[in-house]
């Protein structure tokens, strides 16, 4: 079967649709690595590969059953999928070494359809360089629709490794792929320092080699810039169209590849740089930057529906620019990789539906200004597996998320911009370090209701600020989750009491940590580890009555202030310790832990009920300390269940 376009016929059946991944062919480069599949026989699932290089292939994992071998459909030879059940199966090809090549492209054509094609159906693509994680580029699933026709382009590595993951849960489906195939990417090379836009007879650009003959030409769209041999090249174009869109005067390569030696270099401001094919490298040695401080408003702009999409700056390079764009056309997946520093002296902007930018630089990302999800973009996200550095998390529309894994510091807000801009998920993972200042519904509000954000937290969140511009609601989008494990240092003083927080799952800890007086916010269900602590004399005030399923502990030359409220001390799993420098005063105090095991309550420091001591379940143990009743001569309210008893 020979599928290198995208058919929309319906081949004596309704809801099949055929799509070619990765970017188009290029018929004039060496085929380093083709299975079209008509060697084997039905049933295979193993063959042998040609092209200059050629190869083998396998499955590697059988699905629980039904079909994942090379098959025949409507008499076209392809490798199917079909009623796997639950199980995946998995296509692998050998490691194909293209260090010779330098640069290669993947293409596979994919046919999907059916009425059964549903949401447990699916077939994904991935690409491994140099026996490295799998990187998918490539995600057909969820629905007849959801078709990436263009994935990843061009890629760079001495070797490479094509995995594909499918299953057919529903058995109704029409699910295969063909073409597998490896080409060598045609390169444009610099031969000496110049304009980019340099297409005389001497001009910058050379197809041969650094010393080859002038091509009188530009780097395409479906070639490799690559610059190096102690050459500048420089980009001044002044006539640019707006960030999102295609630049203009042909600043629109397939990619870029910065190598030892070479320097690209913006020369005049407001000048996008255009990435067609997905792979913007700079390797060690080699700059981009800018050649004066004057130059503002540089764009490295991926530009295309591109799965696997890269910035990458090895180690010893160095990339200095204003701004990093996906434009609206740049759906899929996008990555930041390398163990160089990468300075973006404004923003990232996040143009694209559905796109996805990962960061895996082993050093620091900074980025002057902001994370944008721009007006207009939904289902998009960030991931920080690294460490970055920004001002503001900036959500401009509906149902981005973030999701931090690494150390990401705002040195400003998360904030969305609009009272319409809701469905927001950050999330720290358990490994996950987030630092922030406030964390702002709605930055054009002068107070509440404005964008819905939901925050889940397992790993440390550091806030320096608070919460402010709170919508009023009960939406489960519109809430804070300290999760299991999780701690939460807060430095607000003052906040919207319109938050909803969660943060009675097990052994997380909410910390009030500022050196002065902060109020307490009331979470909807229970704090479970409450710390209060501050360097200097400071009051931390109870708004409302609340209540802690686990440890309650003020230290430090903090100070707790009941304000006439209940504390509620009602555990499930584990005996609650009290803990209070100089001891504690509760206005009115209720135990109700309801653990197996006595005594269920431990008071470290001497403790005062001021109004009234409700003790429904559990056995305290007093440890030696002090327990009073009343304050200043008065009485006060004992009301006892006959399941407590306590230790004096």
């Amino acid at each position: 079967m020979k599928i290198f376009q995208v058919i929309n016929t319906l081949i004596d059946m309704k809801n099949l649709v055929t799509a070619l991944l990765i970017v188009g062919i290029y018929s004039a480069q060496a085929q380093l690595w083709v299975e079209d599949f008509s060697a084997e026989a039905n049933g295979d699932i193993s063959g042998t590969a040609g092209g200059t290089i050629g190869g083998t292939w396998s499955r590697t994992q059988a699905p629980s059953s039904g079909t994942f071998a090379k098959g025949t459909f409507l008499g076209a030879e392809t490798f199917q999928v079909n009623n796997t059940g639950a199980q995946e199966g998995v296509f692998e090809t050998n490691a194909i070494n293209i260090s010779t090549v330098g640069y290669a492209i993947i293409n596979i054509g994919v046919t999907v359809g059916g009425l059964g094609f549903s949401a447990a159906d699916y077939l994904r693509f991935y690409y491994k360089l140099d026996g490295g994680p799998e990187i998918l580029f490539a995600d057909i699933s969820g629905s007849l629709l959801s078709i990436t026709t263009e994935a990843s382009a061009i890629v760079a590595a001495n070797t490479v490794q094509i995995v594909v993951r499918g299953r057919d849960n529903s058995g109704l489906g029409i699910i295969l792929f063909d073409n597998v195939t490896i080409t060598a990417a045609p390169i444009t090379y610099s031969r000496k320092s110049g304009a980019w836009t340099d297409a005389s007879g001497t001009g910058t650009w050379s197809l041969v080699s650094h010393t080859g003959a002038a091509c009188s030409c530009y780097p395409l769209n479906t070639q490799v810039a690559v610059i190096g041999n102690n050459h500048t090249v420089t980009i001044g174009a002044t006539s640019q169209t707006a960030v999102g869109t295609p630049p203009t005067l042909n600043l629109a390569p397939g990619a870029v590849d910065v190598q030892n030696t070479g320097t690209l270099q913006f020369d005049n401001s407001s000048v996008i740089l255009g990435v067609q094919a997905g792979l913007f490298r700079v390797r060690n040695g080699g700059t981009v930057n800018s050649s004066s401080g004057a130059i503002t408003g540089e764009v490295i702009q991926f530009q295309a529906d591109v799965g696997g999409a890269r910035l990458q700056v090895d180690a010893g390079g160095s990339l200095a620019i204003e701004d990093l764009v996906l434009s609206t056309a740049a759906t899929n997946t996008h990555f930041l990789e390398g163990g160089s520093a990468i300075t973006i002296s404004d923003d990232v902007q996040i143009l694209a539906d559905g796109a996805t930018l990962t960061n895996n630089m082993t050093t620091l990302v900074t980025i002057t200004d902001r994370i944008e999800f721009a007006a207009g973009t939904t289902g998009s996200g960030f991931v920080n597996n690294g460490t970055i550095a920004a001002t503001t998390l900036f959500f401009d529309d509906d149902n981005n998320a973030f999701t931090n894994s690494g150390t990401a510091t705002f040195s400003g807000n998360i904030t969305a911009n609009g009272n319409g801009d809701d469905n927001t998920t950050v999330t720290n993972n358990a490994t996950g370090i987030l630092n922030f200042v406030n964390l702002d519904g709605d930055a054009a509000a002068s107070s509440g209701d404005g964008g819905d954000m939901t925050i889940l937290n397992s790993g440390t969140i550091n806030q320096t600020g608070t919460f402010v511009d709170i919508p009023n609601n009960t939406n489960a989008s519109n809430d804070v989750n300290n999760l299991a494990g999780s701690t939460w240092n807060y430095s607000g003083t003052g906040h919207d009491t319109n938050v909803r927080l969660f943060a009675n799952n097990p052994t997380n800890t909410f910390n009030y940590n500022l050196s002065g007086a902060q109020q307490i916010i009331t979470p909807i269900d229970a704090y479970h580890n409450l710390s209060l602590t501050s360097g200097s004399a400071a009051a931390k005030n109870a708004l409302a009555s609340f209540s802690v399923s686990g440890n309650y502990t003020r230290s430090g030359l903090a100070t707790f202030s009941p304000s006439g409220t209940t504390l509620t001390l009602n555990g499930t799993t584990s005996a609650q310790t009290i803990s209070a420098v100089g001891g504690e005063t509760f206005a009115s105090l209720t135990i109700n832990n309801t653990f197996a095991t006595a005594p269920q309550i431990i008071f470290n420091e001497d403790a005062r009920v001021n109004t009234t001591l409700t003790m429904t379940s559990g056995i305290i143990n007093l440890s030696g300390t002090t327990f009073t009743l009343g304050v200043g001569g008065s009485a006060s309210t004992l009301s006892r269940a006959a399941s407590t008893t306590t230790n004096w």
